[in-house]
């Protein structure tokens, strides 16, 4: 029997294989590089695609007041309701279901030409995941973390457990607390990741546990 992404995560009688689940704190900069003319109507017109009748609402969680502000808005809209809300959504069904999930947002921006250009985009995360330090920019502070992230992956390729002596403890993610490790200049732990506007976007997902 098929079912929906989230009611299978959430399934007891599933395999109970633990996961790291995250999100980039600018998700969407990369697609909207180069992008001109963008405005408020345009805006508009991209909530209505997203988030249909209930576009006001979208309006008041993701706002916009000027032109200048719809690259920003766009890619708060992309980092939550694209990325981070369903990382969290997969978290919960997981804590649900008794299996251990990992939530993390990366927020570290490299002093790199394309983290100057456009922060912390989508994948930059993998550069300290694998040590690809190669381009110019990337400082000690950078290959420092780029440790701790190996180390967090590689415990947890061993033993589906990402923490281990010399890491910053890794909470599991549970419902009651929402906690989450931030990658970012330090590494610590959150509370309620972006709390109203995922929210929201559960609320208006058609993944959203019936």
């Amino acid at each position: 029997m098929l079912h929906d992404p989230a009611t299978a995560l959430g399934d007891v009688g599933h395999s109970r294989v633990p996961m790291i689940l995250g999100s980039t704190g600018n998700e969407s900069t990369t697609s909207l590089r180069g992008e001109t003319g963008l405005d408020r109507a345009k805006y508009q017109a991209f909530l209505k695609v997203r988030f249909g009748d209930r576009t006001g609402e979208a309006e008041r969680v993701f706002p916009a007041a000027a032109d200048a502000d719809v690259p920003g808005a766009i890619d708060r809209v992309v980092t939550v309701a694209v990325n981070a809300a369903p990382a969290r959504l997969m978290a919960r069904s997981l804590a649900g279901a008794r299996t251990d999930a990992f939530l993390y947002r990366f927020t570290r921006r490299p002093d790199t030409a394309r983290g100057r250009e456009l922060g912390a985009f989508h994948g930059v995360d993998l550069a300290y995941v694998f040590g690809n330090m190669a381009d110019p920019g990337y400082t000690e502070l950078d290959r420092e973390l780029s440790r701790l992230v190996m180390a967090y992956w590689l415990n947890f390729a061993k033993t589906g457990e990402p923490n281990g002596p010399g890491l910053p403890a890794w909470p599991v993610y549970e419902a009651a607390t929402e906690q989450n490790l931030d990658f970012g200049d330090t590494i610590r732990v959150e509370a309620r990741l972006y709390r109203t506007s995922c929210d929201f976007s559960d609320q208006v997902s058609r993944f959203r546990p019936k």
